[in-house]
């Protein structure tokens, strides 16, 4: 009996293991990141004073209404839904920032206007609810993706947004990260507000901005030290927004790897991805072109799944995310796209789509929505 051909071995790259972490229903490790980065004192004052000379962007009628109403008027009746439900809203950042006034920081990876709009509102009204109304809040919008942010299908980097009907209005800062200018944030020598940098869309000689990034991080934090090791992987998450982490691993220092591969338990729930992929380059060597193109495609699946979790409003078994990483087709994929408002289980929805039982074998309950 011929001994059986065994396979070789692929290593996931990178973006495959961050992948991992999306799928696991966990908070996606770069926006955790930037969440804490952004916390860095002076990091938010440097955004905020940035903004001072924005474009202004107005939406709504505006706050006059001159108008009476008199007692001709011709009145249509409106319906009086408005799908009012019982939800718990949870902001990104909300901050005391003295003088009676708060601070709260909303950041996207994906912009739409009118979901914006609505939810900046939202917010707006249940932060300033629920300090009675007795504290002036200011609001920015940080947009963090890729497409460059456009309202009113006109591109603007930076603005403020007033939206407003009379009856109620609200306005805030617009930021979209991909507009930076990385290289006066690094003349600013504040390492936090430097590494916000790399979001930027187009960073000129990208690899000297990162040399010299590196090189301001480590006159204020001891290579090799924990400080330096946890803004290292602050930096290269953030980086991993704009898909520039591998060039910020590269460029670390020895010390700062070493430490990370040594204190590997100390970082791994908090960016699982990272250990043992950056820091073990000799993986990264056994990955040839082969292997990285089926990470493309994977890439590329797990977006479609993540966003269709999104657009659908279900969570998907653990079970089936690891299982498509492998199994799951094109053809599969776009049949769960089409049939997915047309089922109300995962099992009647699965086998509509061709999608065999063993994606679903798993221990605990099995998942349904409605």
């Amino acid at each position: 009996m011929a001994k059986p051909v065994e396979k070789e071995k692929q290593y996931p790259s990178f973006k495959q293991l961050l992948g991992d972490a999306v799928r696991k229903r966990q908070t996606r490790p770069f926006d955790t990141e930037l969440k804490e980065l952004l916390k860095s004192p002076g990091v938010l004052a440097r955004l905020w004073n940035d903004w001072a000379e924005y474009q202004r962007i107005d939406f709504g009628p505006g706050k006059s209404d001159p108008d009476p109403i008199g007692v001709r008027t011709e009145i249509e009746w409106l319906g009086e839904e408005f799908r009012d439900k019982q939800v718990t809203f949870r902001t990104d950042l909300v901050s005391d920032i003295g003088k009676n006034r708060i601070l709260h920081v909303e950041q996207q990876t994906k912009h739409n206007e009118l979901v914006m709009l609505r939810r900046m509102a939202t917010y707006a009204s249940l932060i300033s609810s629920f300090y009675k109304y007795r504290k002036n809040l200011l609001q920015i919008y940080y947009y963090t993706g890729d497409p460059i942010g456009r309202w009113k299908a006109v591109e603007e980097p930076k603005a403020t947004v007033n939206n407003s009907n009379w009856s109620s209005a609200n306005r805030f800062v617009f930021i979209d990260s991909g507009a930076h200018d990385a290289w006066a944030m690094l003349r600013s020598n504040h390492v936090e507000y430097a590494m916000l940098g790399l979001l930027s869309r187009d960073v000129p000689r990208l690899d000297d901005f990162v040399d010299k990034l590196l090189r301001l991080m480590a006159n204020r934090y001891e290579p090799g030290s924990l400080e330096s090791a946890d803004k290292l992987v602050t930096c290269a998450m953030v980086a991993s927004l704009r898909g520039r982490e591998d060039i910020v691993m590269e460029k670390s220092s020895a010390k700062d790897r070493a430490r990370l591969q040594r204190d590997h338990a100390r970082y791994y729930g908090r960016f699982k991805p990272f250990i043992g992929e950056m820091v073990e380059a000799h993986i990264e060597g056994q990955v040839n072109e082969r292997v990285d193109a089926f990470v493309g495609n994977v890439e590329n699946l797990m977006q479609r799944i993540v966003q269709l979790e999104g657009v659908a409003g279900i969570s998907f078994p653990a079970q089936f995310m690891h299982w498509s990483v492998r199994h799951l087709s094109g053809e599969q994929l776009d049949e769960l796209e089409r049939r997915i408002n047309d089922h109300r289980d995962i099992h009647s929805l699965f086998n509509a789509c061709g999608i065999p039982r063993d994606a679903l074998e798993i221990t605990s309950k099995v998942a349904t929505y409605g």
